[in-house]
């Protein structure tokens, strides 16, 4: 951990004269000087690892070193977690304005941020541990689960003893992560880095109808560049077409590596399209065939063929892992490709004709 968070009651500022419930996060010490000696470790393992097998290098775990670096350093610096914070406030303005999707963010208490410390307001809602959880009785309520930033609101929502309840607020808070994630790489390309279940809570009401999102942590955020986007885009939008001889041409055709180097090329476009087919064949939905599953074994097929893979590309399904897990638990029904598919329509569309602000919808 580069930092721990400490739950102050009252603040009275300065400016203002106002008391505040905060959060205050501090980095611990030495913790920038031990990161940089991992990454120097990492490096030297990596270099051996491709000098001695030579197939590594279609990987490039050195370059994945440098991504590594450029994606922790920055969590050692709160000023950039509180411009975080800014900027997914200004994302999800629900918070501020009551108006867009009921995702929100703590926000930065100013003046009080600096290298090493930033302060937040303290957010209060149920643990998403709670709603995913298959127990329902009160007695089976976790206290360790009740800590900073993870307490409930007042106390544990009735309605998660209630299945018909529990079922309608889980769908919903799943479509709201959904939605936000969709939100996030289309229109933002600002994605948030770390949405597993510890890093978000609920606001769900006296029945659940209308849940709110809460999400924390914002260290580990990931803007998107023009290439990764467009990348990206493309290939999920061939498979969302159930075109997968395209996926797997783009696959290679948009490879930083020697292109001489890929092993039966058409073979991998064939087997690239066959694994598109079976998987739409079945549907993509989460209880039936991940789309993530899907992601994975084309990075497969990418290292038995030699295909190199931008390392902004496999960030990204990363985050997706992560998201399909929420999801799967909130809601199995939900099918990624679907949701994305207004998406990568207009996106795909935009690129086309050389449009930009290819992410919103409406």
């Amino acid at each position: 951990m580069l930092g721990q968070a400490y739950h102050c009651w009252v603040l009275h500022e300065s400016v203002s004269g106002e008391n505040r419930e905060v959060a205050i996060k501090v980095r611990h010490p030495g913790a920038r000087d031990k990161i940089y000696l991992d990454l120097e470790i990492m490096r030297l393992l990596a270099l051996s690892l491709e000098y001695t097998w030579n197939r590594l290098q279609l990987f490039s775990m050195s370059d994945f070193v440098d991504h590594f670096e450029a994606f922790i350093i920055p969590q050692a610096d709160m000023r950039i977690e509180a411009a975080n914070l800014d900027k997914f406030n200004d994302n999800f303005p629900f918070a501020s304005t009551g108006r867009g999707l009921p995702a929100r963010f703590p926000s930065v208490v100013r003046p009080y941020v600096s290298e090493a410390v930033v302060v937040m307001t303290y957010e209060r809602g149920t643990p998403m541990s709670q709603l995913l959880s298959v127990e329902s009785s009160e007695e089976t309520v976790n206290e360790s689960d009740y800590q900073l930033f993870r307490a409930p609101s007042t106390h544990r929502p009735a309605l998660l003893c209630r299945e018909d309840e529990r079922k309608v607020a889980r769908t919903g808070v799943g479509k709201i992560c959904l939605d936000a994630f969709l939100q996030m790489m289309f229109r933002d390309q600002f994605i948030h880095g770390d949405m597993h279940p510890g890093n978000m809570m609920v606001r769900l009401g006296s029945d659940g109808a209308d849940p709110e999102l809460i999400v924390i942590d914002t260290g580990l955020a990931v803007q998107m560049n023009a290439r990764d986007q467009r990348n990206f885009v493309d290939l999920l939008h061939a498979v969302a077409m159930k075109d997968g001889s395209r996926a797997g041409r783009l696959m290679v055709e948009r490879s930083p590596g020697d292109r001489s180097k890929v092993i039966d090329e058409e073979v991998f476009v064939e087997r690239v399209a066959d694994l598109v087919h079976r998987a739409r064949a079945k549907g993509l939905s989460l209880g039936k065939f991940g789309i993530a599953d899907t992601l994975g074994q084309m990075l497969q097929l990418a290292y038995n063929h030699r295909v190199k893979m931008e390392a902004g590309f496999v960030t990204v399904v990363t985050s997706i892992v992560v998201l399909e897990g929420v999801s799967r638990q909130l809601d199995p029904t939900v099918d990624i490709i679907e949701a994305a598919t207004p998406y990568l329509v207009k996106a795909a569309a935009a690129y086309a004709f050389g449009l930009s602000n290819v992410g919103n919808t409406q």
